[in-house]
């Protein structure tokens, strides 16, 4: 894509049709240089080394096969590209058990619900010869009350404890050059 452009993808074309849209005007984004696109993260429909910057949300945990989904993304990305993967769960160090309980009620309904520890993401961007950095953030859902203690909690806390107890990363990878 030349020029500046983004495109959206998407499986749904619901969501492309409907809520793409309403995300677009309420960001104030010029929808007129969003192109929108059906299609399947595991094949995506561009010409590799295509795009400098790449972004999932909240998507990447629920492929079958997320090593193949980054190795296309590494596939469309441009030498020295970028990978933002935002809202992605990881295994926590201390919490082990976690994985039989996160996303129950999804796979009951038949959606894909993974959970995977830093060292298994590692081992998948390293297979699509990406690079990538674990950036510690805090959750996007946090309970309204006691919010200014709960702010100096995770102001002091969570540089040390979100490792071991919550897994709140956002992922930045970078594609290796190609030789």
């Amino acid at each position: 894509m030349t020029g500046g452009g983004v495109v959206a993808l998407d499986f749904a074309r619901n969501i492309l049709g409907k809520l793409a849209p309403l995300v677009m005007e309420r960001a104030g984004a010029d929808a007129a240089r969003v192109q929108r696109v059906v299609g399947d993260f595991s094949r995506l429909p561009f010409p590799e080394m295509t795009f400098d910057f790449v972004v999932m949300d909240a998507a990447l945990h629920h492929a079958i096969r997320p090593d193949a989904v980054l190795m296309e993304i590494g596939r469309v990305l441009k030498d020295d590209g970028r990978f933002l993967a935002i809202r992605e769960p990881v295994l926590p160090l201390w919490r082990r058990n976690l994985g039989n309980k996160i996303g129950v009620t999804e796979r009951a309904q038949g959606v894909t619900e993974n959970i995977f520890s830093k060292k298994e993401w590692r081992a998948f961007f390293a297979k699509a010869q990406l690079d990538v950095r674990f950036v510690p953030t805090r959750p996007t859902h946090r309970p309204a009350r006691w919010q200014r203690l709960k702010r100096l909690a995770w102001f002091l806390l969570i540089p040390w404890l979100n490792p071991c107890l919550f897994g709140y990363y956002y992922f930045l990878a970078k594609k290796r050059r190609s030789t």
